[in-house]
């Protein structure tokens, strides 16, 4: 059996899937007795919850399919209550997207768990994801460098675009 690490899942728009697929692999790692956690770690379209805290739908569901350990908060550190692109809700709520942020909650995750499955945005080709790429100095996660080490590398898997 070829070994197989942790995964990015994109999408080339919102509500392809891309949750469902994550939630997938996640009840198959546990299966194998693998302990594994979902990531979103941007999320826009929360509702608040009765402990008042901001809740994205997609996040709760990637929290219920993930091993115990996980919360919702390392599962889905940057949440913003309209549901509208992650840029735009990030430059309305007058807070900025970090790349450190983003791949220090991973290796937060990639260090408590075996396997760890990244949804992103629904749009593969986002002005966040630019933005991020560009402020990064063109490091991506897979070389990217906290806590004094690579980050782990990520398997990609794409939906066809329509």
């Amino acid at each position: 059996m070829t070994h197989i690490g942790n995964f990015f899942l994109t999408g080339t728009d919102t509500e392809v899937g891309k949750t469902h697929a994550a939630c997938a692999v996640l009840r198959k790692w546990r299966t194998l007795g693998l302990r594994a956690s979902g990531y979103k770690p941007v999320a826009a379209g929360g509702i608040v919850d009765a402990h008042g805290t901001l809740v994205n739908e997609d996040a709760a569901r990637l929290f219920e399919a993930s091993s115990p350990g996980a919360t919702l908060s390392l599962i889905n550190p940057i949440c913003f209550a309209q549901p509208i692109a992650p840029h735009v809700a990030a430059q309305d709520e007058r807070r900025e997207i970090t790349l450190h942020e983003i791949v220090g909650g991973y290796l937060e995750l990639a260090e408590r768990f075996d396997r760890v499955v990244v949804e992103g945005v629904g749009v593969s080709r986002s002005p966040c994801l630019r933005s991020l790429i560009v402020r990064s100095g063109g490091r991506t996660g897979a070389s990217y460098r906290a806590r004094g080490r690579p980050a782990p590398r990520l398997h990609q898997s794409r939906t066809a675009d329509r």
